[in-house]
């Protein structure tokens, strides 16, 4: 078989699709699947396009829900490089930091001032001197997140 040809698949209701996979994923509402027909040399084939959303904070680990081939229920899948296998400990370990790090919100309270706001005169002397103010202030948060990080890996087992 080509794995440069185009094969398609065949097309199903995608309430049928849905139920098919809420066996393995469990409640998973992440994904989008749409059926492109493209015409190749055999006639028209239908091709599916799955569109997975990124995790977010707080989003949970999305273990098996039922055995699939080799793998039971509760096998946690990673998707490393050009593969998807099984997670190692560190891919388990990083899962379950951002599961924990929905628990964390930051409260922001946004209100109207009164006053005036200043123009600047748009000089290159003004605009490196923001620019060098910004910069320091927002290193400082890189630093502070790279410090957490290392204090996240020097307690994870070995």
């Amino acid at each position: 078989m080509d794995e440069n040809a185009v094969h398609g698949v065949p097309t199903h209701d995608v309430e049928k699709v849905d139920g098919w996979l809420r066996r393995y994923l469990g409640e998973f509402s992440r994904y989008q699947f749409t059926y492109v027909p493209m015409d190749t040399a055999e006639g028209k084939q239908h091709v599916m396009l799955v569109d997975v959303s990124p995790p977010r904070w707080g989003d949970l680990i999305h273990p098996l829900h039922k055995e699939y081939r080799n793998f039971g229920p509760g096998a946690v899948f990673h998707r490393y490089a050009g593969t998807t296998a099984p997670a190692r400990r560190a891919e388990i370990y990083a899962l379950t930091e951002r599961a924990r790090r929905g628990t964390k919100r930051v409260n922001v309270d946004v209100a109207v001032a009164t006053g005036t706001v200043a123009v600047l005169p748009s000089t290159q002397d003004v605009r490196r001197t923001i620019l060098d103010h910004l910069r320091v202030d927002y290193m400082s948060q890189v630093d502070a997140v790279e410090e957490e990080r290392g204090k996240l890996r020097s307690s994870w087992p070995c």
